[in-house]
């Protein structure tokens, strides 16, 4: 032990007193002076730092958010090797779209396998196309278990039909689903027809998966008793139920044409069997068909400022192609000009198929 003197008071004290006794001075060395004098205070943050400092942390939430929303955001595209199945005629494209061009159409009862799945689109392939696009609403996964014609059966009640054709036009003015079915029964009811035809709207306004609308804006469903007449292009339909964009409830039609033609009966007329008249029939209207194509074709009526004249001459020489070649059928079959409009009246009132 030393005796030091103070360097505040100038008095005396122990070295081994970190303060003096007499006025508290501690001296240089000492644990608490050193710790009074080498502490240097904090610095208060300027404010252009902490507005530094809230850009950089309101940057990085910014980003993690973008990515996490673009994680969760992403189609569901599951990739697949599933066998699904057609079951209406459809169209392969190039792309996930109507606006892209058809690669090839599949009948009914087709097989595809599906390489990935998209919200709306899913992309395929068959045995003759490495891959091509389909909408999903065209598709099952389970054949149906009774066909006709490779076409899928279905029941309702005691009729019976096939979903012939279908299809979509899915743009931002509409979606619309326009059907054909084929009904199998030789007899049915107005009655049964209009249930069906409401049985299959009621299915059809509530689909979806489209890309535009939530569900169909425009739906067209045709009931025909057999393909000739679906095919024909003439409105052959025995029943349609139909709605437009703003319509609020759908419409039904029956023709009461195509109601008799289940009535007829395969009788003999005019010493002609039931098939040699529908025969005639069917060389008739293609008669009409190829007369106006040739007379079309030499004296055109679409073309721009036609005259009354060019229309007369064309009309004219349709006539007379027509006479002639009604004359053939008659001159094939040994039958007389008035058994000829017998058969033509006969075929229109009890809705014989017209040639496609």
């Amino acid at each position: 032990m030393a005796i030091i003197i103070c360097e505040e008071c100038k008095k005396e004290h122990s070295d081994t007193i970190e303060a003096c006794p007499h006025c508290g001075y501690r001296r240089q060395g000492s644990s608490g002076n050193k710790s009074k004098q080498n502490i240097a205070p904090k610095k208060k943050a300027s404010f252009g730092n902490k507005v530094m400092s809230f850009i950089g942390y309101s940057t990085l939430i910014v980003f993690l958010l973008v990515i996490i929303v673009y994680i969760f955001s992403e189609p569901d595209k599951t990739e697949t090797n599933e066998i699904w199945y057609v079951h209406s005629s459809v169209n392969i494209r190039t792309g996930p779209s109507t606006d892209n061009e058809i690669i090839k159409t599949l009948t009914p009862g087709s097989k595809v396998a599906v390489i990935e799945k998209g919200d709306e689109w899913w992309k395929v392939k068959t045995s003759e196309i490495d891959s091509g696009y389909v909408h999903k609403s065209l598709l099952k996964q389970n054949p149906q278990e009774e066909r006709t014609n490779n076409v899928n059966i279905a029941k309702d009640e005691s009729l019976s039909y096939s979903i012939y054709k279908e299809d979509i036009s899915d743009i931002p003015a509409k979606t619309q689903v326009s059907i054909d079915i084929l009904i199998e029964d030789k007899q049915f009811s107005e009655k049964q027809i209009t249930n069906l035809l409401n049985q299959l709207y009621n299915k059809t306004i509530t689909r979806s998966g489209f890309k535009y609308h939530k569900n169909p804006t425009n739906v067209f469903i045709y009931a025909y008793t057999s393909k000739e007449k679906a095919n024909s292009g003439m409105g052959q339909w025995v029943g349609m139920i139909q709605k437009g964009f703003n319509d609020k409830t759908p419409t039904i039609s029956i023709s009461e044409r195509q109601f008799n033609s289940m009535a007829e009966t395969q009788d003999e007329k005019w010493n002609l069997t039931y098939q040699q008249r529908k025969d005639i029939w069917i060389k008739l209207i293609s008669a009409e068909d190829r007369a106006l194509k040739e007379a079309e074709k030499k004296y055109p009526t679409d073309k721009p400022g036609i005259t009354n004249e060019e229309l007369i001459k064309s009309t004219d020489y349709k006539n007379e192609l027509e006479t002639k070649y009604k004359l053939n059928v008659i001159n094939e079959y040994g039958v007389k000009k008035n058994i000829i409009d017998s058969i033509v009246y006969e075929g229109i009132k009890m809705g014989w198929a017209f040639p496609k």
